[in-house]
């Protein structure tokens, strides 16, 4: 199998509202932050508790606004 070098990561979340999913996914984009990669959060809204857990190594970009879950 032909392995190719990575050059960037997106992750999708809803927001940054409280919850184990948005937990996971922060450590995963700080971890990989770390690491050298670029990372990108998608987010329907940039609201929410946890939104100061996320480095300021990489970008971040919510779509049109909150969305009711």
């Amino acid at each position: 199998m032909k392995q190719c070098a990575v050059s960037s990561i997106g992750i999708v979340i809803h927001d940054f509202k409280f919850g184990g999913s948005e937990r996971i996914a922060i450590r995963l984009a700080n971890y990989w932050a770390e690491h050298g990669f670029a990372v990108t959060v998608f987010c329907a809204s940039l609201v929410g508790e946890m939104r100061s857990l996320l480095s300021d190594r990489m970008g971040s970009f919510a779509g049109g606004g909150e969305i009711l879950r």
